[in-house]
């Protein structure tokens, strides 16, 4: 029988956050989107963490306007005991997707689907 995990969440206007752990450092408010593309972070906690972020070349469209697209891989992602290694997300500028939302930009760090 595979175990459950109970997750500590908070609602933030109307988005599920939940403290995640991101190479050892934090706790980071993250958001859960079910419909996202995977794990995204905030360009500022990237640079914050000193992640190696890579330029794809791509812009995205969304509620914020263009937005360019970078990645970077996190060695660790630790949440309610479940630790993930090695993991790609994507880094995005996510300053006027929150203000779209009212949202303050320390209401989050990131999103995970």
């Amino acid at each position: 029988m595979e175990e459950v995990k109970k997750v500590k969440f908070k609602l933030i206007k109307h988005l599920i956050t939940f403290p995640v752990y991101v190479n050892g450092k934090g706790p980071f408010n993250f958001w859960l989107d079910t419909g996202g593309p995977g794990l995204i972070i905030k360009r500022s906690l990237a640079r914050e963490l000193g992640l190696n972020v890579i330029d794809t070349g791509m812009r995205g469209i969304g509620a914020g306007g263009e937005v360019q697209i970078l990645v970077t891989t996190v060695k660790s992602l630790e949440f309610a005991g479940i630790r993930l290694e090695n993991v790609q997300a994507r880094v995005l500028d996510l300053r006027g997707w929150m203000r779209g939302l009212g949202l303050s930009s320390t209401d989050a760090s990131g999103t995970t689907s």
